[in-house]
């Protein structure tokens, strides 16, 4: 009963925090959380875990398709279609990893997720240019572990 009333209690905790974070925070989160799948996904290649392996790159095109379909082609306009593209990348990248079992897949779209990590970071720090870096960033690093 206690364990069940702290596994609600966290999940509002949760709830609430995604609430409260601005839209760029939510990409950042969300590029974590694709960068933690795909590390997990090429740990569990070299473990011969297929499951895993499956599990983590279906979370990871979950991620990416995400970010694809909240792209807004009006205000982004070039940038837009630019992300597009590269989203598009990264899904057939990742589908060749999970079918290959290639981790050179993996590696090509974690190249390709780190500046723009990096470029969502700088922007964020320009909207709230003295503010500590927030969970939300875990810092300058990309290489953190997400929960999502």
């Amino acid at each position: 009963m206690y364990k069940n009333n702290f596994n609600n209690s966290y999940s509002a905790y949760q709830r609430n925090e995604i609430i409260n974070l601005t839209p760029i925070e939510i990409v950042v989160r969300l590029y974590q959380a694709l960068e933690s799948s795909l590390y997990a996904a090429k740990e569990a290649i070299s473990n011969g875990q297929t499951a895993i392996r499956g599990e983590k790159l279906s979370h990871a095109l979950s991620i990416v398709g995400e970010l694809q379909a909240s792209l807004n082609f009006r205000e982004g306009g070039e940038i837009a279609e630019s992300l597009y593209d590269l989203y598009g990348f990264m899904t057939k990248e990742i589908l060749f990893a999970n079918m290959k079992n290639d981790t050179d897949r993996i590696d090509n779209v974690l190249k390709t997720l780190k500046p723009l990590f990096d470029a969502w970071v700088k922007v964020k720090n320009e909207k709230q240019p003295h503010a500590p870096p927030s969970r939300a960033t875990g810092g300058e690093s990309l290489r953190v572990q997400a929960t999502c």
